[in-house]
């Protein structure tokens, strides 16, 4: 379970006064429920899912993580540009305590890479990066994953290949979904809230929540 207590979260700035982006939210995201996220969007949007991955703090209130929780699909800076693919693999199997020839396997079947995993990562292409990035994240084996809707860009063949991946692993892995797409959230989640003026809420029906969602765009 991810379970954030009255958790309270400031946008930073060198000028201005800080802006309030969650406000006292309290929610629980429970283990094997996948749950889906509309209305989030530009600081809310990645201050909420650094706290719930762990990569930053609330200013007040707690984050809970009884879980192995992953960093932020779409978002993740942590590779080391002056080292080869294999070597940051290496790397981050350390960190997390992973097989590392059982996730350079499974990153080489997605990625294709081949004798590319021992190129400088600074040299690959933009979407070879993503796909990278995304392997890596997915051999890991969380127990849950956060997931930016817009993590593939506009590359709609990597898109539907890394859905399908995510779908094979919804069987053993919770989803946490952040989307703008309706039908996405529809799709793979049966539970979804909506953020509001930095609240989450609730619905029992979820198609009660598109309904809410789709009011607050008029």
């Amino acid at each position: 379970m991810i379970a954030l207590e009255q958790v309270v979260k400031y946008s930073r700035s060198p000028k201005g006064k800080p802006q309030l982006l969650l406000d006292s939210i309290t929610y629980a995201f429970m283990e094997g429920q996948h749950t889906g996220i509309l209305g989030l969007s530009g600081a809310a949007r990645m201050a909420f899912m650094n706290l719930l991955c762990g990569r930053t703090q609330p200013d007040k209130g707690r984050v809970y993580r009884m879980a192995r929780v992953s960093w932020p699909i779409g978002y993740f800076g942590g590779f080391a540009p002056g080292q080869t693919g294999r070597e940051n693999l290496r790397f981050i199997c350390r960190l997390y305590g992973a097989d590392f020839e059982k996730v350079t396997d499974f990153v080489d079947e997605f990625t294709g890479l081949g004798a590319n995993l021992d190129v400088n990562e600074v040299k690959y292409p933009r979407k070879t990066k993503a796909a990278f990035a995304f392997a890596t994240c997915l051999a890991m084996g969380f127990d849950y994953y956060v997931i930016d809707e817009n993590f593939a860009g506009n590359d709609r063949a990597f898109r539907q290949k890394a859905w399908q991946l995510l779908e094979r692993i919804s069987s053993r892995a919770t989803l946490i979904i952040i989307a703008d797409n309706e039908a996405l959230v529809q799709k793979y989640c049966g539970n979804i809230v909506v953020f509001k003026r930095g609240k989450l809420l609730s619905f029992t029906i979820p198609q009660d929540a598109i309904l809410h969602y789709k009011e607050m765009q008029h």
